[in-house]
């Protein structure tokens, strides 16, 4: 799973999750969205051009991993950019 946090957040916004997620069998990928947590960049485009961060993130699962099935699952805004 891809976790994609909310709008002025970061990747620890879902640390809480890591455990039951973990332990449910799930392999995890956090990041932090570009201008979000230690990302650079420095404008928030609310999903517009935060879903490449996404699909990069994806990307990188499939090329570098080898994994094959990738789900999302994001909150606020990292939920509406996974979608």
């Amino acid at each position: 799973l891809v976790l994609c946090h909310g709008h002025n957040n970061c990747r620890q916004q879902l640390l809480s999750l890591l455990r039951p997620l973990h332990e449910a069998g799930f392999h995890l990928l956090l990041f932090d969205f570009r201008s979000h947590g230690v990302s650079g960049g420095r404008i928030c485009t609310y999903g517009y051009e935060e879903q490449k961060d996404v699909r990069a993130a994806v990307q990188w699962l499939r090329e570098q991993a080898g994994v094959e099935e990738v789900g999302l699952y994001g909150i606020s805004m990292g939920g509406s950019t996974a979608l």
